[in-house]
């Protein structure tokens, strides 16, 4: 196996921290530092995506320090002052998660909203258009729109000169959840057996964006 092939298994994010650290020994020789920072970069971002910051956290945190100083002593200042930054931005993401977690998010004040407009509106919706149906001020609506990001609810892109707030997978989850559990507090069962069943999946939600009118 090439030594290029065996760097991408780094970002696949299959491996655990200390087999990727001995990959990344081997592969700064063998493949070049550039090589290795693009893998980095690449589980990191996935990380960052998914919201993935688990119990091995930490150990990637050291991982990506480790990688950093051999890069140090290998004299690639440029290079490791990248993977300090990916390091950086891990551990910041994973402390924003942790001071944030969803749950509280969701109870935001139109958080809830903001999910259920994208919802009805085939999942995207301009900012102007959420400004306007909300009534929110500049300031307050960016607010909670970075909040919302942030947490991996919503993504901001481009259409034209105006931004579009996509809902995310896990938005459309959590807003799934939110509708559902409103649904059973209007409806309970009442005097009445029923066995349990799991409630049925949120719809898969569509990867295309939809640009609406604002």
């Amino acid at each position: 196996m090439s030594a290029l092939s065996e760097v991408r298994k780094i970002a696949d994010g299959d491996l655990t921290p200390a087999a990727a650290l001995m990959l990344v020994r081997n592969a700064l020789t063998s493949a070049g530092a550039a090589h290795v920072y693009a893998a980095l970069r690449d589980l990191v971002w996935k990380k960052l995506i998914g919201r993935d910051f688990g119990s091995e956290l930490g150990e990637w945190h050291s991982a990506l320090a480790q990688t950093e100083a051999l890069l140090r002593e290998q004299m690639q200042p440029s290079v490791a002052d990248k993977v300090l930054v990916l390091a950086e931005l891990l551990a910041a993401s994973a402390r924003h998660a942790k001071l944030h977690p969803q749950d509280e998010i969701l109870q935001r004040k139109h958080v809830r909203a903001i999910l259920a407009l994208l919802a009805r509106n085939d999942n995207s919706a301009p900012r102007s258009m959420i400004a306007r149906e909300l009534g929110l001020a500049d300031a307050n609506l960016s607010r909670v729109l970075g909040i919302m990001a942030m947490a991996g609810l919503v993504r901001r892109v481009r259409n034209g000169k105006e931004a579009v707030y996509v809902l995310e997978v896990a938005g459309s989850n959590a807003h799934w959840q939110v509708t559902h559990a409103a649904n059973k507090s209007l409806h309970p069962t009442a005097g009445v057996h029923v066995a349990s069943a799991a409630p049925a999946a949120p719809p898969q939600q569509s990867r295309a964006v939809h640009f609406a009118k604002g």
